[in-house]
């Protein structure tokens, strides 16, 4: 009685483990990833990244970036006045990664996109000496940009792996203010996404 019920008991783990070993042997089949970045950039960008694999090395991304932040100051000086600032900027990307294993299970990829970056800006001052319309300052953005990729990757296992990467972006901006408008072309280099974990499905 004692060894039935010991095998009851067993068998659930023996079977999952099982099925686990055979997802491990159908890991070639594999052909979805989605992948969760931050940033270094800034202290509050987060991206979130899908690719389907469209050959043996080469997947097709889409992404959505994000990064916001809300600030609020009070003053500690009668000649200082409250203000606040709220800024949003999402990113929609679209592009083509590499996938090369380099030694073992080190993996090297690469890449560029295509993006549309908007952003929506809101600042007051709340000075009662300015007109209301001078308190508050909104700002809005809507840019085109052309972005890469090149970073290394530890595959933890055949589903997961993590790394960092370099990410250099060329940008055309068009900026509207309250008074004015501009416009600029922008090429950072500096833009890193520092911790970077990908699931395969």
């Amino acid at each position: 009685m004692k060894k039935i019920t010991l095998f009851l008991i067993v068998m659930p783990f023996l079977l999952s483990f099982k099925s686990y070993s055979s997802n491990l042997k159908d890991s070639t089949t594999i052909i979805h990833e989605f992948s969760v970045s931050y940033d270094l950039s800034t202290s509050n960008h987060i991206n979130f990244n899908y690719a389907r694999k469209i050959s043996t090395k080469n997947w097709l991304k889409f992404g959505l970036n994000f990064s916001g932040s809300f600030i609020s100051n009070e003053p500690i000086t009668q000649t200082s006045y409250p203000t606040s600032y709220l800024s949003i900027f999402p990113t929609l990307l679209i592009g083509i990664e590499h996938h090369k294993i380099i030694k073992s299970n080190i993996e090297f990829i690469s890449g560029f996109n295509l993006r549309v970056i908007s952003g929506f800006v809101y600042s007051k001052v709340e000075n009662p000496n300015w007109p209301v319309r001078m308190q508050n300052t909104i700002t809005t953005d809507f840019n085109y940009g052309i972005g890469g990729t090149f970073g290394i990757y530890y595959k933890v296992s055949d589903f997961f792996s993590i790394g960092s990467s370099i990410n250099p972006i060329v940008t055309y901006e068009r900026d509207s203010y309250s008074s004015f408008n501009t416009t600029s072309v922008r090429l950072i280099l500096t833009d890193m996404s520092l911790l970077c974990v990908r699931y395969y499905f």
